[in-house]
């Protein structure tokens, strides 16, 4: 289920911003899981191993977080005036 919001959010990064931190917290929790279990013994670390490309995962989505957060700051195209030298030839 969570791979579809993945794509969804692949669409349109900065529209699909807020998403990101359900994404985030989805990662990390699943990572928290892991590591629990293993400092609590009940698995080997093969088996924790696992959650490495969660907690990858996780941190590009951070990243992405942060990126996002610039280039929303930034008009659109769309909302830009209109540029007349732009259409002259």
């Amino acid at each position: 289920m969570w791979q579809i919001a993945f794509l969804i959010i692949g669409t349109d990064p900065i529209r699909f911003r807020p998403m990101m931190v359900a994404t985030i917290l989805e990662k990390l929790v699943y990572v928290a899981t892991m590591v629990t279990l293993y400092l609590d013994g009940s698995l080997q670390a093969s088996q924790a191993a696992v959650a490495v490309p969660d907690f990858i995962l996780a941190m590009l989505f951070v990243a992405a977080f942060v990126r996002t957060a610039e280039a929303k700051q930034r008009p659109a195209l769309s909302d830009r005036p209109y540029n007349s030298f732009a259409t002259c030839s």
